[in-house]
């Protein structure tokens, strides 16, 4: 049998119906979506082994499989395989293991491999199949932010992008915008104080949802009434900054009502639907969505893909910001089907060595240049990275990371490189992360949770952090 996990609900979708009309296979669908008799009907099917493929998000991961001869996991650099609530747990790396249970192998595919997981192939740990034949470029417009403002064109609209809108539009193709915020703006700024409006818990910046008037905080979901008025100072003088699906769709209805829009911001089998729907009836022009979706929509009618600002993935704090980016671009041409289809990439930086390497369609020298980056700031793959959360009373909390901290450089010395302690308003907790190269480095955290983990102190252990 065959086990066939996806990183969210559309893919399972797409996955399961590509395989049914190949093989006529019997075909259970595990997902979120079904009711609680449906998942039980299938659980004793599956404890039963009457079913030869099985296709499931990560909530049918972990179901009793029996005589499974592969597991395939789609999109391996989908952080939806990763769970950072408690158990904490990379799924790729606990099915691996679950593998190695049953007697099975992995299998593990992408458009653009994870940097870690390459380099265990470079290393022979992985065994590494990919294409010869590269999928050639389509026709690529990168657009200077800086250089639109310059000109007077405060629109997330280039006048490049809109050229190629139009002229898709004229060749009764679609075209797809893609955006990760799935509000109007990122953050509301006060022009009087100067103060961002920010999450009381996570202190981020709260994005503004103008459907339903509401401030969310896009890491712990908080969400208050927009009251059009700074709650530090009390003016009014409020402005809206950086770029949201719904701005982008106001942007098109207002200045250019001959175009459709559609948006497609949530991964539910109705709203694909319906997007599919359209493009067979030919009544959308343009589709909004995020990176994640976008390569969902699998239609020969795709002719433009307009990434609106990259650096909104390529800046964000994480050590593996340039890889994100660089995924995003590879998915973006994914979409396109022809030579002659075109890609706009509107950026304010446009000297990164992921964009060069990708307009040169080599993503061997973006990985050679990650990797050489990555060793000298002792980054994944050359040294583990985990995240050790303590919470206690505020006036407790650091005093007990910096215990834990002398804990582990008395235990490890050289080997170990422990940043902090510093305060996570997102958890509301102290965290120091670690980064080493002990393969077995789970024995010394186990010692650490029952040393310092007491009815006054929370000690919390994250191997595998998504964002550091």
């Amino acid at each position: 049998n065959v086990l066939i996990i996806t990183p969210e609900i559309l893919s399972s979708y797409q996955i399961e119906n590509i395989i049914r009309k190949k093989t006529g296979l019997s075909i259970a669908p595990i997902n979120s979506k079904l009711s609680d008799g449906e998942y039980y009907d299938y659980y004793k099917e599956i404890k039963k082994g009457n079913y030869p493929v099985v296709v499931t998000t990560p909530v049918g991961a972990l179901l009793p499989y029996n005589n499974i001869g592969a597991i395939i996991m789609i999109n391996t650099d989908s952080d939806n395989y990763y769970n950072d609530q408690s158990p904490r747990y990379n799924l790729k790396k606990v099915m691996i293991d679950y593998a190695s249970l049953l007697g099975s192998q992995v299998i593990l595919t992408s458009f653009a491999p994870n940097i870690t997981d390459y380099s265990y192939g470079l290393k022979n740990y992985y065994q590494i199949i990919e294409s010869i034949e590269r999928k050639e470029l389509p026709v690529v417009h990168v657009v200077d932010l800086k250089q639109e403002l310059r000109n007077g064109n405060n629109s997330p609209i280039s006048q490049k992008l809109l050229i190629e809108i139009l002229k898709a539009k004229k060749a009764n193709k679609v075209s797809i915008l893609i955006v990760n915020n799935k509000s109007y703006s990122s953050y509301v700024m006060c022009r009087s104080c100067g103060k961002t409006i920010t999450c009381p818990r996570c202190n981020i910046s709260l994005q503004y949802n103008k459907k339903n008037n509401l401030l969310i905080c896009p890491a712990c979901s908080y969400r208050v009434a927009f009251t059009n008025e700074c709650p530090t100072c009390s003016s009014k003088e409020l402005k809206f900054g950086g770029f949201g699906m719904e701005q982008i769709n106001e942007e098109l209805n207002t200045n250019y009502p001959s175009i459709r829009t559609a948006i497609l911001n949530e991964s539910n089998y109705d709203d694909y639907y319906q997007i599919m729907l359209g493009l067979e009836e030919e009544t959308i022009d343009v589709i909004i969505t995020t990176s994640v979706l976008a390569n969902k929509i699998d239609s020969d009618r795709i002719g433009m893909v307009g990434i609106i600002n990259l650096d909104s993935v390529a800046k964000i704090p994480t050590y593996d910001a340039n890889e994100r980016a660089y995924e995003m671009l590879t998915y973006a041409k994914e979409c396109l089907n022809s030579s002659e289809d075109s890609l706009v990439i509107q950026a304010y930086s446009l000297d990164e060595i992921y964009l060069k390497t990708f307009l040169l369609n080599d993503y061997h020298a973006f990985i050679k240049e990650e990797l050489s980056v990555r060793k000298i700031l002792k980054n994944e793959p050359f040294y583990y990275i985990n995240r050790i959360f303590i919470k206690a009373k505020y006036d407790l909390m650091y005093k007990e990371a910096n215990e834990v901290k002398k804990y582990l450089q008395s235990m490890l010395g050289k080997e170990v490189y422990v940043i902090g302690p510093t305060y996570n308003h997102q958890h509301q907790m102290v965290q120091i992360i670690v980064k080493h190269r002990i393969n077995d480095i789970g024995e010394i955290y186990k010692k650490i949770y029952e040393k310092y983990q007491t009815t006054t102190v929370t000690i919390i252990i994250d191997r595998y952090p998504k964002y550091i």
